[in-house]
């Protein structure tokens, strides 16, 4: 047997795989980040300016909306104004959008509560007038009120919710 000179120590044989160079790192696994995906919601348009308050402008169509059914709702067509305001303006403002949509379900849902009342009328034999007519001169004063709120609200830049509102349109 031979043994080792005298200056260098004993080194075991090398046994199983050499240790890993330096600079090594494990091969990438998992998964590839995500696609982009969809756009975030209303990537469309702007909410508003970005200050927040919504301009002059917007403003303006907002109020037009609620006035213009005021106006149109005394031969039964208030529902007009804000329905053309919303598909004239809706695209390119998210107040004025929600201003006029909000006016156009109010005014849907009185249309609707005056036809309910109609039939109700009509199917009592003319008693349910005894009715309709001082519930309806109570929501007409109530319906006003709250236009006149709503317009309000409009001109300062912020939202309002109509009561008893069908929110049928979104």
């Amino acid at each position: 047997m031979s043994q080792p000179p005298p200056d260098q120590p004993y080194q075991a044989p090398n046994q199983g795989y050499p240790p890993p160079h330096e600079g090594y790192a494990a091969p990438n696994q998992g998964y590839p980040p995500p696609n982009p995906g969809y756009p975030p919601p209303n990537a469309g348009y702007p909410l508003s300016r970005p200050g927040g308050a919504p301009a002059d402008d917007e403003k303006t169509w907002a109020l037009a909306s609620h006035i213009g059914a005021l106006v149109a709702a005394w031969v039964a067509m208030g529902f007009i104004a804000p329905l053309i305001i919303l598909l004239v303006k809706g695209d390119s403002s998210a107040f004025v959008k929600r201003h006029a949509t909000e006016s156009l379900n109010f005014q849907l849902s009185l249309l609707i509560y005056s036809v309910i009342g109609v039939l109700f009328a009509v199917f009592t034999l003319g008693f349910g007038f005894l009715v309709v007519i001082p519930v309806a001169l109570i929501v007409m004063v109530l319906a006003l009120v709250a236009i006149i709120m709503a317009t309000a609200a409009a001109g300062k830049g912020e939202d309002f919710r109509y009561p008893l509102c069908i929110r049928v349109i979104r």
